[in-house]
């Protein structure tokens, strides 16, 4: 008599996830990662070939490839919507090299980091700006420019509006308001965006 014991595949399951489940502030750049028990992909294959580990709800422009055999990334592009929460959804009939299939088409949720402002200039309540002085905004990720530019307004105390020019920097987290000519010295100026207002005053004649 002769006997055997073996033990079948176990079923895939995904091991680790990132961010985690329930993650608060994630950074709106910060990569979308799956790894799994087994491995899902062949070495070699080509990435044309290979199925998608997740899908997010709602969904996002980006770029998704296979780390390696059992973990798949996603880089967002551009950058997921700040303050908003999103869903990762495993494709379903997702299976491993050696046929197992997922355990449960398991999903999970985080949500990212609100917008905000990290500096502005003119300071808040500041004196004797300068006559030509640009409204700086650094904010604490990539904005929607027009969104933003819509949001924006500059006046003086009889609330007449400045007008301007607008500018970004190259990674949307920097707005620069130009004055298309030079405040009235002396003025208060008021400047509202989607952030607290911003109350400065013009240089004012000298005595």
């Amino acid at each position: 008599p002769a006997s055997l014991s073996f033990q079948t595949a176990d079923y895939l399951q995904l091991v680790q996830s990132l961010p985690e489940q329930q993650a608060k502030e994630i950074n709106p750049q910060a990569a979308i990662v799956a790894s799994f028990n087994q491995p899902v992909v062949p070495l070699g294959a080509e990435s044309a070939d290979l199925p998608v580990a997740f899908s997010l709800e709602p969904a996002a422009n980006g770029r998704g490839e296979w780390l390696n055999t059992s973990t798949y990334i996603f880089y967002p592009e551009p950058a997921l919507t700040g303050g908003q929460e999103y869903t990762v959804k495993l494709t379903p009939g997702l299976t491993s090299t050696s046929g197992t299939p997922l355990q449960s088409a398991e999903s999970w949720s985080f949500v990212t980091l609100p917008p905000a402002y990290e500096s502005y200039s003119p300071q808040l309540g500041e004196l004797h700006v300068f006559l030509d002085a640009p409204v700086v905004v650094k904010f604490n990720q990539a904005m929607d420019t027009n969104s933003v530019e819509q949001a924006f307004s500059l006046v003086d105390e009889q609330r007449q509006r400045v007008s301007g020019t607008f500018s970004w920097s190259d990674d949307l987290t920097e707005m620069t308001f130009t004055p298309s000519q030079l405040y009235q010295r002396g003025m208060t100026l008021i400047a509202t965006a989607v952030l607290p207002r911003l109350v400065f005053v013009a240089l004012k004649a000298p005595a």
